[in-house]
């Protein structure tokens, strides 16, 4: 074993990109940079009050901001009001109020996958030196981080090291490795369960863990300092040999960019006081290691020269940040990190920041830390390839059968070229109104459809001299869900969470058989569907139907119990109750009106839930059940008549098990109205 010298730190704080360079590289250095958005204040509203102590630290141990495919920007910083992350979904001008992943201030990492999960990880540490434990936690976002999953303890290390956890993800494949980069906490099920894959029997000072996109192999990157990597290419179930590179690299960062020509791996850090540092730029596929230089980055943060951050794109461009001792800067290169522009100073005064690269449009990203607060400042127009932007930059679908429009747009003033478009393989198909030439500010669509064989494809496309690599996936889980229909699945026998909706058959099966709920207090169903409404035990029983399609008094399995909580899993969509429909005592007549602006809300929707309710001391539970239909019914028809469409509507009867008033009857004879989200 060699020595640990744990002065060392070695973590990308950019995604995987993929794409085709042109065959003709850019120059390194271009011109001077003036911000989008500047200084943009991040950690503006922390739960309604202001935000305080709020940082980032350290630059070069964990992610703190990530963008997802369709360009909406996390950035996560912590402080007194724990973990928190805000989202900005117009580049970066303005952050909305920010959501707490965990009470906890500790220093976390963000990523996301190409399926839209947003992962948060960090560690908790006891004891001291060789004989401290750190409890690893992973929560994760379903909702594009509109809430947060309770954390999941998914494994300890022993011994020296930073609590922090570096993660990747691949579609439904989540990694995580600890700091001394010997074991790797795997996910195939999109964060559902983790299982463990042993890396190395050595202990490593740090690692970090980067996924190709386009073949799924997994790296894992160590430094002591001198950096190593180990490849799995079965999704990290094991481990190649160790690849050394007999490169030394202090305070260490890197980031990965794949296409379907080059695989490379880059890796800076700090000289120590000199002018400048090595950035080292391992090929992937032959193993060479060329030495380039950016500037030196100097002490900040929570101690050491934790101050560099690296971000590699698509098209060959490359930003490296760092801190002069004085101020945050950047330096971009356009042709994968032979050159690099002049340092261009962001802010005075503060010494902690992320710098990366939305792959969305091309903006440079710096994300930084000064007096306790947390601000972004963005630009744009310096990296090359984005002439041409993408609604989304990967693909990756829910269910078989499903279509996603990439919408291409020319964001340049003069024309582009469209020179060609193709899948790498038949599992998926295209189709594409992208021919010829885009005018400038024009647009057009590439619609692509699953098949019902999970798998993955590229698709690759021409896009003004710039061939761009987009991945295309159906994993493994989608694959099993329902046919593309509007909707996800629930499943039954975990614990859900309320106002969970989802399917429960497919169109082929809810003809031999459809689902009742035993328990309409806590679940409903409509026969394929499934609505959890309040905490409790539900039971739902799947009757099948005689062969002339009408039901057949004969359970097809016994009831299947699930557990309805307000902290339950995140299974299936969760809806949102926007309105209450009241009734006159024994009546199903309703002369309620929506607005215009309620009934494009209820078009807009992936679907809309009715359940009928009545007085809960009158009428036998039969006369409850078929009067709480007929007045959800009549909803319907009010809905249907104001142009919302009859298949977007589901329906079901409580009767009079949710009471909302045990003296005020008025209140229980009514219909809620559940939004579900697209």
């Amino acid at each position: 074993m060699r020595p640990n010298k744990l002065t060392s730190v070695f973590i990308s704080l950019a995604g995987v990109v993929t794409a085709t360079l042109p065959l003709t590289l850019g120059v390194g250095v271009a011109h001077a940079a003036t911000a989008r958005f500047a200084d943009v204040q991040v950690d503006v509203d922390c739960g309604g009050t202001a935000c305080t102590n709020s940082s980032i630290a350290d630059a070069n141990t964990a992610r703190k901001i990530t963008v997802l495919s369709d360009g909406s920007i996390y950035a996560l910083f912590y402080g007194d009001q724990g973990i928190r992350v805000a989202k900005s979904t117009n580049g970066g001008q303005s952050f909305s109020p920010s959501v707490q992943v965990n009470s906890a201030n500790r220093e976390a990492e963000i990523t996301s996958s190409s399926n839209g999960t947003l992962f948060v990880s960090w560690g908790e540490s006891s004891g001291t030196g060789p004989n401290s434990t750190t409890q690893y936690y992973v929560s994760r976002s379903l909702d594009k981080g509109a809430t947060w999953s309770a954390p999941v303890n998914i494994g300890s290390r022993t011994g020296f090291g930073r609590a922090t956890l570096h993660t990747a993800t691949d579609g439904e494949y989540f990694y995580g490795i600890a700091s001394n980069g010997k074991t790797l906490y795997r996910s195939s099920d999109n964060g559902a369960t983790f299982s463990t894959t042993t890396v190395t029997s050595e202990q490593w000072a740090y690692s970090d863990v980067h996924v190709d996109p386009l073949n799924g192999y997994v790296n894992v990157v160590v430094d002591e300092p001198q950096v190593s990597y180990f490849v799995s290419t079965d999704r990290g179930a094991t481990f190649g040999a160790e690849k050394r590179t007999e490169k030394d690299v202090y305070f260490s960062v890197g980031a990965l960019t794949s296409s379907t020509t080059s695989k490379y791996l880059f890796v800076a850090g700090a000289a120590g006081a000199a002018p400048t540092a090595n950035l080292e730029r391992i090929n992937l596929t032959t193993g060479a290691v060329d030495t380039f230089q950016v500037s030196d980055t100097q002490e900040g943060g929570m101690g050491g020269a934790n101050t560099r951050s690296l971000s590699a794109d698509q098209f060959g461009n490359v930003v490296s940040g760092n801190y002069d001792g004085t101020n945050l800067q950047f330096q971009y290169s356009t042709n994968n990190g032979a050159t690099f522009s002049a340092a261009e100073t962001v802010v005075t005064g503060a010494s902690i920041a992320n710098a990366a690269i939305n792959t969305t449009n091309g903006d440079i990203m710096f994300l930084y830390e000064k007096n306790d607060r947390v601000y972004l400042t963005t630009y744009s127009g310096l990296l090359t390839g984005y002439a041409i932007s993408l609604s989304l930059t990967s693909i990756d679908f829910t269910a078989p059968g499903e279509t996603q429009d990439i919408i291409l747009t020319n964001t340049s003033t003069t024309s582009q070229p469209i020179t060609s478009i193709a899948l790498s393989n038949t599992l998926f198909t295209f189709t594409t109104t992208c021919k010829g030439t885009l005018a400038a500010g024009a647009k057009c669509k590439i619609s692509v459809t699953a098949g019902t064989t999970p798998g993955s494809a590229t698709l690759t496309a021409n896009l003004g001299g710039f061939v761009r690599a987009i991945p295309v996936t159906l994993g493994a889980l989608a694959s099993q869900r329902p046919p593309a229909s509007g909707d996800v699945v629930i499943t039954l026998g975990e614990t859900v969470k309320t106002l969970s909706f989802g399917r429960l058959l497919t169109d082929k099966e809810f003809k031999k058989q459809y689902a009742v709920s035993l328990t309409p207090k806590t679940c409903t169903t409509n026969g394929s569907h499934f609505l959890a409404l309040a905490p409790g035990v539900c039971k739902i029983r799947f009757v099948s139907r005689s062969s002339a399609g009408k039901p057949a008094m004969r359970a097809t399995k016994p009831a299947i119990t699930t557990t309805v909580s307000d902290t339950g899993a995140e299974t299936g969509v969760t809806v949102t109750r926007v309105r209450t429909i009241r009734f006159e005592m024994w009546s199903s007549l309703s002369d309620a009106r929506f607005s215009s602006k309620a009934v494009r809300r209820f078009k807009k929707a992936e679907g809309v839930w009715l359940v009928g309710h009545t007085a809960s001391i009158t009428g036998s539970t039969k006369e409850n059940l078929k009067l709480g239909r007929e007045r959800a019914l009549m909803v319907r028809k009010i809905l249907t008549d104001a142009g919302v469409k009859t298949g977007k509507i589901f329906h079901s009867s409580a009767g009079a098990t949710q009471p909302l008033s045990k003296t005020d009857q008025a209140r229980n004879r009514r219909v809620e109205i559940f939004l579900i989200p697209s």
